[in-house]
């Protein structure tokens, strides 16, 4: 007979309800009924000594299902042992009724040893019950030509051939019988347990049972024709043999359930391999510790520091987080857990590593931890050090993760550019950086070979990827390269750049990957050759003055010519005006010393903007009598915040530069107009206009405008980079409206005031 321990779940797991207990008590209402039906019709024995036999087979029966043992079969277990044996036997020489009562006495004694639950010996006694009562109708419906023959009922003692023959044939089908009802009912119960389909759980638990069932059948038969043939024969023969066969019963099972845990051990160590999440590897984990130390429940309870908790995963894939404190509580946490959850016989295998508790192993099941025999010692130390290993792998996995994570970040928010080239120059990696300095994104950079998007050029313009590729230089070096080259973009703007090439070497010195560091450079190069164009531009500027100046005065001491007195004087105030010019270009430099310093800045104060434009536009007109210069003002008094000294020298700076560009008979206007708040003046010319892109940068310290302007004497590239500090320090902002050929036009903006504090502040 196979039995089953149908209620091991681990505690805290879903319990199915409702269909298994109408099963249950359906069961039980059905066994009733037909143990009821099959007293009425039994006649009682003669005598009181005839109830021995009946008390023997159920005693027998009690004590098999105490010896049997255990077999693993995946979610369950099976039991197997002799009360296959003891069923066939009596089958052959009990009638139907005592059958079937001594088969529910004997399975409820023995299940009251074994079960500790009461549904578990409810079910167990319903089910065999109800194959006794199947069984014993098959045998009476075999048997029942030989008692027509009016032969008495078969007793103990030598019974006629031709009735032995039919007796065997009654029990083998009988205790077929028994089977195939008994199994059924197991197979219901689990795969309503368990959600499986019937099919499923029946291609587990059969093969176990049904081989176990045709050896305690052969054995149960011949032992009853033994007993019928004569009683004496049984002890000598049978005795041994059987004694023999319930030892090897034992061992082949114990042989597989060894097997099982084995395989369960193996499995465990694979578990965190097989699943793709820490969660579900420790889930596994967990339930292959259930099998392989054959208990009923198992948990891991995963050590977290930085949290202060243990991570609890119970077998059957249930997960909490614990608060427990630190490693020193940590102990005192999982027993309490395990208390409240209601686990008995536990077993609690702390988790160490390098001498640092990093966890605990629970093991729960009857009998444990006193139970333990050297393989499940084995097994633990086992399990504990597959543990641990798994969580030295996990934290250095996650230190690795930890490490990436911050690489990454580095690489993504790093203002240099990175990317990385494998040896057939194909870029493997692109940072935003890099998509900011070159236009091409990473999903259209990577896959593409590097000279293809970057298209680098040295300082004479040559192909430095097809003359002298720094990453193949630096793949037959394995030395860093660094260069500066200039690039185009995606969108055809010129860049500099200056990059750095890093190879990264396998083993045998080949290069694995070349990782770039590029730095856009386009504005500390321009702004180097501005520097070197101002230092030209102020050589001379300052050599400009000084050369009439010397000539004058070389003129002035010549001891042969005597020159008239207006003649001299024209020479002293044309010496007077490259002094003051040159004193003006002195004047500005220091004054952009200042501005960068931060010293001298202007504060605002109410000043007449009408009354200045029409001053400054005078005094620049007395200096050039000989051009067109216009002063446009509304009536009246218009008042501006700002410094008035600082206000001129910005309108100063702007008329030079119309006086400087515009054509010599072209009109020059300076004027003002009021808007939202706002004086906004402006001077404009009929010059040579500014391209679009460098309206901008006309506005940066040294620049000076490019071909498309008449570079005539004058310009340090100074003034409208001061005319832009000056009116932002004031609170103002100035910009230019241009177009190639067609003049361009300064303006700046301070805020307004009322008018009747012009008077006062100017």
């Amino acid at each position: 007979m196979v039995a089953a321990d149908v209620a091991s779940r681990p505690p805290g797991a879903v319990r199915p309800r409702g269909m298994p207990q109408l099963v249950t008590g359906t069961l039980i209402a059905a066994a009733a009924a037909a143990a009821a039906w099959l007293v009425t019709g039994w006649r009682a024995f003669d005598s009181i000594a005839g109830l021995w036999q009946p008390l023997a087979f159920a005693g027998c029966l009690a004590l098999a299902e105490t010896s049997d043992v255990r077999l693993p079969a995946r979610e369950h277990r099976c039991m197997v042992g002799l009360s296959g044996l003891v069923v066939a036997a009596g089958l052959f020489w009990l009638p139907p009724a005592p059958f079937v009562l001594a088969t529910a006495a004997g399975v409820a004694a023995g299940e009251a040893l074994t079960l500790a639950r009461p549904a578990g010996r409810a079910f167990a006694v319903a089910r065999d019950t109800l194959a006794a009562a199947a069984a014993a109708l098959l045998a009476r419906a075999v048997m029942s030509p030989v008692a027509g023959q009016g032969a008495p009922r078969p007793t103990l003692g030598a019974p006629p051939p031709e009735a032995t023959a039919r007796w065997a044939l009654a029990v083998l089908l009988a205790s077929a019988a028994f089977f195939v009802v008994s199994h059924f009912l197991l197979t219901l119960a689990l795969s309503l347990l368990r959600r499986r389909t019937l099919l499923a759980t029946c291609a587990r638990v059969t093969p176990f049972t049904a081989a176990l069932w045709g050896a305690n059948t052969a054995e149960g038969v011949a032992a009853a024709v033994l007993v019928r043939r004569g009683p004496l024969l049984l002890l000598p023969l049978l005795a041994v043999p059987a004694a023999i066969g319930a030892l090897a019963n034992r061992a082949w099972a114990g042989g597989i359930v060894q097997r099982e845990r084995l395989r369960a051990l193996d499995a465990a160590g694979r578990a965190f391999g097989a699943h793709p999440t820490e969660r579900a590897g420790w889930a596994s984990f967990a339930e292959h510790a259930r099998a392989a130390l054959g208990c009923d429940t198992a948990a891991v309870f995963l050590g977290r520091p930085r949290e202060s908790a243990l991570d609890v995963v119970v077998s059957g894939g249930g997960r909490e987080r614990l608060a427990a404190g630190g490693p020193g509580r940590w102990e005192a946490a999982a027993e309490q857990w395990l208390e409240r959850a209601g686990w008995t016989g536990v077993l609690l295998v702390p988790l160490v590593d390098a001498g640092r508790l990093a966890g605990l192993l629970a093991a729960a099941g009857p009998g444990l931890p006193g139970r333990l025999t050297g393989f499940d010692r084995r097994a633990v130390s086992a399990l504990a050090t597959q543990a641990v290993g798994a969580l030295r792998t996990q934290g250095l996995l996650s230190e690795t993760e930890r490490e990436r994570a911050a690489l990454r970040d580095i690489v993504e928010h790093s203002s240099d550019g990175i990317y990385t080239v494998g040896p057939d120059r194909a870029v493997r990696s692109w940072n935003p950086a890099m998509a900011t300095i070159t236009g091409w994104q990473a999903q259209e950079a990577v896959g593409r070979p590097c000279h293809e998007l970057l298209r680098a050029r040295d300082g004479d313009g040559a192909d430095l990827c097809a003359r002298d590729c720094p990453i193949l230089r630096a793949a037959g070096t394995g030395q860093e390269v660094t260069r500066e080259a200039e690039i185009r973009t995606r969108d055809g703007d010129h860049r500099w750049v200056s990059y750095a090439h890093a190879p990264i070497l396998t083993a045998d010195g080949a290069m694995d990957a070349d990782v770039v560091v590029v730095r856009d450079v386009t504005r500390e190069r321009r702004a180097e050759e501005a520097k070197t164009a101002f230092v030209a531009n102020v050589s001379h500027e300052l050599r400009s003055p000084l050369t009439p100046i010397k000539g004058f005065l070389l003129t002035l001491l010549r001891e042969d010519r005597r020159l008239a007195d207006e003649r001299r004087r024209d020479y002293y105030r044309l010496m007077l005006g490259q002094a003051e010019r040159l004193e003006a270009l002195v004047e500005d430099l220091l004054e952009v010393t200042r501005m960068e310093a931060g010293v001298g800045l202007p504060a605002g104060s109410p000043v007449d903007a009408a009354e200045l434009v029409g001053a400054v536009v005078e005094r620049f007109a007395a200096a050039y009598p000989g051009r067109d210069l216009r002063a446009v003002v509304p009536p009246g008094p218009v008042a501006a915040r700002g410094d008035r000294p600082r206000i001129e020298q910005v309108l100063g700076h702007l008329l030079s530069n119309a006086l400087r560009y515009a054509p010599a008979a072209g009109p020059i206007e300076a004027g003002l107009t009021v808007q939202d708040g706002e004086v906004v003046f402006h001077v404009r010319d009929a010059g040579p206009g500014i391209p679009e892109d460098e309206q901008q940068r006309i506005f940066e310290r040294f620049h000076r405008g490019g071909s498309y302007l008449t570079r005539q004497p004058g310009g340090a590239g100074l003034g409208l980079y001061l005319s832009k500090r000056l009116v932002e320090a004031m609170g103002g902002r100035i910009w230019v409206d241009s177009r190639l050929g067609r003049g361009a036009t300064f303006s700046f903006a301070l805020p307004a005031v009322a008018a009747s504090a012009a008077g006062a502040g100017g």
